[in-house]
């Protein structure tokens, strides 16, 4: 995400408290929700960041960005959670209702349980005027589409979940909500499945990747 784009999603985040209160849910290495963290800085002196992630590799290397950033460090409260968002609702006890300013969940909603499950507990977290914002692909995106086929019958817990589903979801019960596109970029790949370029010797030959592209040269 950009400046613009994290400035258009956070236009209407709460501006009473001094302290801001932000949940990531899946918040991986760190590296895009940094920029949402510094986006939030621009309007809040201090920031609690609960980070839940279930990886001890990508807490690590989130941590080691933060140690690098005197900025952050010194103006963010990290609260590290080695978890996954179904492990937090479990040992939810009902206290963190309506505790956060901030929610933000950047390619995430489609692990860690049902979406009709998890966004309406995710928007209860929420405190007046809070928002929570759910970065996702759109079914119309060919990256979404590489996902559909190859990803969601492979990977356990992993839900095809693409921004007209939730979109869908949140029409139907009633939950305003606004929808920011952001640009979308065209990169050229029909070098990686020419076995004869730089980028196609760079694949991994096995017997999955080789259908992949028998398939995709038969329409080049």
């Amino acid at each position: 995400m950009d400046r613009q784009t994290t400035g258009q999603l956070f236009a209407g985040a709460p501006t009473t408290r001094g302290l801001l209160r932000h949940m990531g849910v899946g918040s991986g290495s760190g590296e895009l929700e940094i920029q949402i963290i510094r986006a939030l800085l621009e309007k809040f002196k201090c920031i609690y960041n609960l980070v839940i992630e279930p990886s001890t590799y990508q807490i690590d290397l989130y941590k080691k960005l933060v140690r690098n950033n005197k900025e952050l460090s010194a103006a963010v409260e990290f609260d590290w959670r080695q978890q996954t968002l179904e492990d937090y609702i479990a040992s939810d006890d009902g206290r963190g209702r309506g505790e956060f300013d901030v929610i933000t969940s950047v390619h995430t909603i489609y692990y860690g349980g049902p979406m009709e499950y998890n966004v309406p507990y995710l928007f209860d977290l929420l405190a007046e005027g809070g928002v929570l914002a759910i970065v996702l692909l759109s079914d119309t995106d060919s990256l979404s589409q590489v996902q559909r086929h190859f990803l969601s019958p492979s990977i356990a817990g992993y839900r095809y979940y693409t921004k007209q589903k939730l979109q869908s979801f949140l029409t139907t019960s009633n939950v305003s909500h606004q929808t920011i596109d952001v640009p979308r970029f065209n990169i050229d790949v029909t070098p990686c499945f020419d076995y004869s370029s730089k980028e196609g010797s760079l694949l991994v030959v096995g017997k999955a990747t080789y259908s992949i592209n028998k398939k995709y040269r038969q329409k080049i």
